[in-house]
């Protein structure tokens, strides 16, 4: 779930698609990265304020663009990959 809502604080299209169909995007995800969603999961996907994302995810795109352009922040790990490995449930 974290993988989830992180992918969608920073990936609009992604957001977008949970948004218009977030069944469907829990069908994708289980097959993309094996994991397996509890009914819970599901059910607070699919009730999910999406657009309450946007301004978190522009504060975040406004942090990150910082970084990059030589900015300094605690925030950042370059050892991470920020996805789930097949097969790993990045919620345990």
């Amino acid at each position: 779930m974290q993988f989830v809502i992180g992918k969608a604080a920073t990936d609009q299209a992604f957001r977008q698609r949970l948004k218009a169909d977030p069944l469907e995007m829990v069908v994708h995800i289980s097959a993309r990265y094996a994991y397996e969603f509890t009914p819970e999961e599901v059910q607070a996907l699919a009730a999910m304020d999406w657009d309450g994302l946007d301004g978190v995810a522009q504060d975040l795109d406004e942090r990150i663009s910082r970084v990059r352009l030589g900015g300094s922040s605690s925030l950042t790990n370059p050892t991470c990959s920020c996805t789930p490995e097949s097969g790993s449930n990045p919620d345990k």
